[in-house]
């Protein structure tokens, strides 16, 4: 049986403080006035489903699992999804004029979960030979620096996940020309998440939650597509990429050790590879106030977008 880093988030409320207070407070207020419906079930994974077609990572319709191996990169893998779901929504939900980054074959690409565990170290001045990270200074990462894909910068190859380059960046840093290209796609805001509603609105507005968090799910779903909660807990980060909505709602949970999990998807029949639902009681002691749980938005894509974010997220 694979053996699964479960150690990758190391908690720092100095650095979430900090990096919070930076934040400007109109963020924080905008996201209280973000309109939702806790009735309405919200799916933003599927806008990224949409824009990954014809890729690796679309397999029989189901959006695959980054698979972080044996490195305490899952803050990385969680900022890589976060950023790709929200990047994806600004295109087929908010209809910015943007693009999806594609290889030299012309097929589409994530972001690179390597790059953002080793920018989200670099940028905090955190590196050295240990693992794990925070998702404040992962959201610092795409704010300060910005978004480096699957592809190849100068002699630098990423087009293919490397457990060995995430330790490697993670204890040397970025190669210069990796965080040069970077530099042309930031994610301009961030705000922290704070409640389970705050969540869903978001959710429901095409924005997805990096959360962190010392709960612990079962590998296997019941036939709803639920995961109870188990202990040991671990030290983790995941993605949330939909709400559920009705007489059992929760949360749509990805995780970043591929295929790990089996059992029912309710009525996701696309449920993600390496995914789960989690009910909404689990989720209150995470999304909470003083939390290490982040939205991004704001991204600098591969076109000139509309908006202008300078004043605030702009929801």
């Amino acid at each position: 049986m694979a053996r699964h880093n479960k150690t990758g988030w190391a908690a720092d409320a100095t650095e979430t403080e900090g990096f919070v207070s930076s934040l400007p407070a109109l963020y924080g207020d905008q996201l209280e006035g973000l309109p939702f419906d806790r009735d309405k079930s919200a799916w933003p994974f599927r806008h990224l489903v949409r824009s990954l077609a014809g890729s690796k990572h679309i397999k029989g319709g189901r959006l695959q699992s980054i698979n972080q191996g044996n490195v305490g990169s899952c803050v990385g893998c969680m900022g890589s999804r976060v950023a790709d779901l929200v990047a994806a929504a600004d295109i087929h939900q908010r209809h910015e004029p943007e693009r999806w980054p594609t290889d030299q074959a012309g097929r589409p690409i994530i972001s690179s979960p390597e790059y953002c565990y080793g920018a989200s170290r670099q940028v905090v001045d955190a590196l050295g030979r240990w693992d794990g990270s925070t998702g404040s200074s992962m959201a610092r990462a795409l704010k300060e620096i910005g978004t480096a894909y699957q592809k190849t910068y100068s002699s630098t190859d990423l087009t293919r996940y490397s457990a060995a380059r995430a330790r490697s960046f993670a204890r040397r840093g970025v190669p210069e020309p990796v965080l040069a290209a970077a530099r042309e796609h930031p994610f301009r805001a961030s705000v922290r998440v704070e409640s389970r509603d705050q969540a869903v609105a978001l959710l429901q507005n095409g924005y997805a939650v990096g959360i962190c968090s010392g709960l612990a799910f079962s590998s296997r779903r019941d036939r709803d597509g639920f995961a109870r909660r188990v202990r040991p807990g671990w030290s983790h980060a995941m993605t949330i990429a939909g709400y559920l909505a009705g007489t059992k709602p929760g949360f749509l949970v990805l995780n970043s050790w591929g295929a790990w999990n089996s059992g029912g998807a309710g009525l996701l029949e696309d449920m993600p590879v390496g995914g789960f639902l989690a009910h909404w009681s689990d989720l209150a002691g995470v999304l909470r106030p003083g939390s290490d749980c982040f939205s991004y938005g704001g991204f600098r894509g591969f076109a000139a977008s509309p908006f202008n974010w300078e004043g605030g997220l702009g929801w």
